[in-house]
């Protein structure tokens, strides 16, 4: 990807002069590359040894996220060792900065059919799970999965909820996942360590 000028881009600009961790250092300083993202716009900014996660809310995500409770929650799961540690937040402007992890990657539609990927997913859901944390809010996946696909259609990502369809409608009957919730909300497109 392409290195970004943050000039080009005003709520980044801001973000870079507002964020204390970010305002020391000179917009033009940070080595800045977009990263891929549905509901918000996230940047990897680095600058000598450090390297961060820059998320930015993208159009309209304010209409479908509580973003008090996602960022809450993100911290909570840094606290508990399954994500990066969030370094700042502002939920009135949707703006969230956390430590970038190199070794992270985004899971691809194959991966679900590794066991071993499958196996630490369900590890780390359980470790969230048993936290006693006080997460807020609660996460119906299936449901949510749907009203976002509703608004961002991604074919990766269509492919995925079939599959996970298909899965739903082996359960025996009477047993609906959709209607199981989660206690959480935590994007892990950018930070998630599967593989």
């Amino acid at each position: 990807m392409s290195p970004i000028d943050p000039s080009k881009e005003s709520d980044l600009s801001q973000a870079l002069g507002q964020i204390p961790a970010l305002a020391a250092v000179p917009q033009s300083a940070w080595s800045i590359t977009r990263l891929g993202g549905i509901t918000n716009r996230n940047y990897r900014l680095r600058h000598g040894d450090r390297d961060y996660v820059l998320r930015l809310p993208g159009a309209g995500a304010h209409q479908y996220l509580d973003r008090a409770a996602g960022f809450h929650n993100a911290a909570l799961a840094a606290e508990i060792g399954i994500a990066p540690p969030v370094l700042f937040s502002d939920t009135a402007r949707g703006w969230q900065l956390s430590v970038y992890l190199p070794d992270a990657a985004i899971l691809r539609t194959v991966d679900f059919h590794d066991p071993s990927i499958l196996a630490a997913i369900g590890r780390l859901i359980g470790r969230l799970q048993a936290s006693g944390a006080d997460f807020r809010n609660e996460m119906r996946p299936f449901a949510i999965s749907d009203r976002y696909l509703k608004l961002a259609p991604e074919s990766r990502l269509l492919a995925l909820r079939r599959q996970a369809g298909r899965e739903q409608g082996d359960q025996q009957e009477g047993q609906h996942r959709s209607d199981q919730p989660l206690g959480m909300h935590h994007d892990t497109k950018v930070t998630a360590p599967f593989r």
